[in-house]
C-alpha cells in the first residue's frame, strides 16, 4: 500500500463518528464535514438586508403565524367552496346524463325498436338484439310515452325534458291529436332558448298541426318564420310550404310568385328539398318560369348548341 494513502486515511474512531456513534467521555461531538463545507450561511443581524421577496415571505410567514387560527379557517373556507362547486357541478352533469339516457331510450324505442321474438341460439340461450325488441306493435307508443312521462317526472324541466317536446308531439301527430301537437310545440318554442339547434323542427311541425286543424292563416305564418332570410337554412322548405297553402287559399297569384323565388333561388340544376315539387307546380301553373331558367342556364345553352357541357 503506498504510504500517502495511509495518510489520508481516518481513524477507527473518526469513522465511528462519521456513522454517529457517541463520542468518548470527556471528548466534544465532532459535526459532519459535509454541512459546512456544502451549506452556505448567512449572518443575520442588525445589518443585514432581505430583498423585497425575501421581506415578503418573512412577513407572511410572521402573520400567519401569529393569526394560526384565522389562516386554518380560511384555508378551509375555500377548501368547502370548492368542494361545494365540484359537487354541484358533477351532480348536474350525472342529472344531465340521466336525463339525456332516458330521452334516447324514448327515441331508440320509436325509431329503432322492432316486432318479434328474441333469437334462440343452438344451446338454448337466448340472443339480445342490438334494438329494443316488442311483442306488437301497439306496445312502441306505450312504451315510448311511459319513457317520457319518467323523464318529466325524475327531470321536468331540463334540456332533456325540453327536448322531448319534440318527440310527444310527433306522437300526438302519428296518432291524429294535432290540437295537443299544437300545443304541444307552441310550449316548445315559447321556452328553447334562442337559437336552439332543433326549432326548426318544431317550427315545421307547428305548421304542419295548425294545417291539420283548419287553421290555414297560421300555418303559413308559421312557414314564413321557417328560413326568413334568404341562404338560411331548411328556408326551401319553408318556402314551398308558403306556396302550397297559398294555392289552398286560392291566392294562385301569390302562390306562383313564391314558386318562382323558389326556383330563383334553389335553381333545378341544384338538389333541394322539395326540387321535384316546385318543378310539377311550376310546370302546371308557369312553364314560363323553368323555360326562363332553363335559358339563363349555361349548361343548357351548351346543350341546345350541340356542345357537350
Amino acid at each position: 500500500m503506498a504510504p500517502g494513502l495511509l495518510l489520508d486515511r481516518p481513524s477507527v474512531s473518526d469513522e465511528k463518528r462519521d456513522l454517529g456513534d457517541s463520542p468518548a467521555e470527556g471528548e466534544p461531538m465532532a459535526l459532519p464535514t459535509w454541512n459546512r463545507t456544502r451549506t452556505k450561511r448567512k449572518k443575520r443581524g442588525p445589518g443585514a438586508e432581505d430583498d423585497a421577496f425575501q421581506a415578503t415571505v418573512r412577513k407572511g410567514g410572521r402573520t400567519a403565524i401569529n393569526n394560526t387560527r384565522l389562516t386554518i379557517g380560511v384555508f378551509v373556507a375555500v377548501i368547502v367552496v370548492i368542494s361545494i362547486v365540484v359537487y354541484v357541478y358533477a351532480s348536474q352533469q350525472s342529472k344531465r346524463s340521466d336525463a339525456t339516457r332516458i330521452l334516447a331510450t324514448a327515441v331508440g324505442i320509436e325509431a329503432r325498436a322492432k316486432v318479434g321474438e328474441p333469437e334462440q341460439l343452438p344451446d338454448g340461450s337466448v340472443r339480445n338484439p342490438p334494438f329494443p325488441l316488442l311483442k306488437e306493435e301497439a306496445q312502441r307508443a306505450e312504451r315510448v310515452n311511459k319513457t317520457l312521462e319518467e323523464l318529466a317526472s325524475a327531470q321536468g324541466g331540463s334540456a332533456a325534458d325540453l327536448n322531448a317536446d319534440l318527440v310527444r308531439a310527433a306522437q300526438k301527430v302519428k296518432f291524429g291529436n294535432h290540437a295537443e301537437a299544437v300545443t304541444i310545440y307552441r310550449r316548445f318554442l315559447d321556452k328553447a332558448p334562442e337559437l336552439h339547434p332543433l326549432t326548426f323542427i318544431a317550427r315545421e311541425g307547428l305548421g304542419y298541426s295548425l294545417e291539420a286543424t283548419g287553421d290555414i292563416e297560421g300555418a303559413l305564418r308559421e312557414f314564413k318564420l321557417l328560413g326568413p332570410e334568404k341562404g338560411a337554412f331548411y328556408r326551401d322548405v319553408g318556402l314551398y310550404n308558403q306556396a302550397r297553402l297559398l294555392e289552398k287559399l286560392e291566392r294562385t297569384d301569390e302562390a306562383i310568385e313564391i314558386y318562382r323565388q323558389y326556383n330563383e333561388e334553389y335553381p333545378q340544376t341544384e338538389m333541394s328539398m322539395a326540387q321535384q315539387e316546385v318543378r310539377a307546380r311550376l310546370e302546371a301553373l308557369d312553364p314560363s318560369a323553368l323555360a326562363s331558367a332553363a335559358s339563363s342556364d349555361p349548361a343548357a345553352i351548351l346543350e341546345e348548341a350541340g356542345v357537350a357541357p
